[in-house]
């Protein structure tokens, strides 16, 4: 099985994808009552009016629901997140070793592989540099050059991995939140003038 770039995977899993689907329904459906002053006054069908008092529990309501979903995919995607960081680190790792250690076919068919520096040696120390992975490298010798070399194409690899999630990372992670919080906002403020 071909594993797929973790820059393409869904990095939410299915729990925390629903409490985002929750939480982004209650919350524009609280926006749209708060702007378009659309609160029930009556459900003529059931026969029920709803006076004042009645109006505030409905947005009180609101707000306990936002405030769940809120709290909920936020610990979900805390989770989420973190995992999703490590796997592309290890891809950015992985990618930086296949810098130093590739296949050279000749023209008469025959394979060797050039090992510009041995695997084991890159994958230590950008391991030692990965905060997914252990610490940060701190030593007081100056770094080789092939110290340096590994680290040049490690940064070159991380900083287009960091481009191309980010878009990714504001509509999966943080959209979410901050449409949650505005729609708290405006549910207290219409609770604080009604």
């Amino acid at each position: 099985m071909v594993e797929l770039n973790p820059n393409l995977s869904d990095p939410l899993s299915d729990v925390t994808r629903k409490e985002r689907k929750f939480l982004i329904l209650f919350s524009t459906l609280s926006i749209a009552i708060v702007l378009t002053g659309l609160i029930p006054t009556e459900i003529s069908a059931l026969g029920v009016k709803f006076d004042q008092a009645n109006q505030v529990a409905i947005l009180l309501l609101f707000v306990a629901v936002i405030v769940y979903y809120l709290v909920s995919f936020t610990s979900y995607v805390y989770y989420d997140r973190s995992a999703w960081d490590i796997k592309l680190s290890d891809r950015v790792i992985d990618r930086t070793v296949d810098q130093f250690d590739k296949e050279i076919e000749f023209y008469d068919g025959a394979r060797i592989t050039e090992t510009r520096i041995k695997p084991e040696i890159v994958k230590t120390l950008l391991f030692s540099i990965s905060k997914h992975h252990g610490p940060y490298l701190k030593r007081k010798e100056p770094l080789t050059d092939d110290e340096k070399e590994i680290l040049r194409v490690y940064e070159i690899f991380r900083k287009k991995s960091t481009k191309a999630t980010m878009l990714r990372r504001t509509l999966d992670f943080y959209f979410p939140i901050i449409m949650g919080i505005i729609a708290i906002g405006l549910l207290v403020y219409k609770l604080i003038v009604l």
